[in-house]
């Protein structure tokens, strides 16, 4: 059984610029990443379908990969105001990046799915919910990996919020209820 999506469904998008710098301070120019999600609301064991532009032509390092993942964060209040918050990785996907001055925007952009779900776990996807004792949602963040030494360069993570898909905040929907025989 499934409770009805109550929202409006529309697509979301995410974008990122990277200013890639190496060895703490050697700039190599600019990357820009854009992330587009069909829809923001997703029944689990769903497959979203990222659709990712990728600009590299203004850089002249390479991006070695991008990263997508799927994260639970989980808040609890109880009476006395004392509050608990859990973060959890339900899936990852990692996909290759961009050479140097290159772009995959428009027709040659990449499309990848990704599962709302680990394929295989025991992982019970909750509904999204956000109440003042209960807060339950889900976040995709999206991580380019420039190549070269920027262990002390600060790259831009993005995430979207995905109700149940860098650093800008979209909002995407998993709704569901689970009925169990006792």
């Amino acid at each position: 059984i499934r409770e009805c999506v109550k929202e409006t469904i529309h697509s979301l998008r995410c974008e990122m610029n990277i200013n890639v710098k190496t060895w703490c301070c050697i700039g190599h120019g600019n990357a820009n990443v854009r992330a587009y999600f069909e829809k923001n609301a997703y029944a689990p064991y769903e497959v979203a379908n990222v659709i990712c532009e990728i600009d590299n032509t203004k850089c002249d390092i390479d991006l070695s990969d991008i990263q997508f993942v799927l994260i639970n964060r989980q808040r609890f209040v109880c009476s006395t105001g004392h509050s608990k918050q859990l973060s959890e990785d339900v899936t990852k996907m990692i996909q290759n990046g961009l050479k140097a001055k290159e772009a995959a925007v428009g027709e040659n952009r990449r499309v990848f799915s990704m599962a709302i779900a680990r394929p295989g776990s025991n992982y019970e996807m909750q509904p999204s919910t956000e109440g003042q004792l209960i807060s339950n949602k889900y976040f995709l963040r999206i991580n380019a990996t420039p190549n070269g030494c920027v262990c002390c360069s600060t790259i831009p993570v993005s995430y979207t919020h995905l109700t149940l898909p860098t650093i800008y905040s979209v909002q995407i929907s998993v709704v569901a209820v689970s009925l169990k025989k006792k």
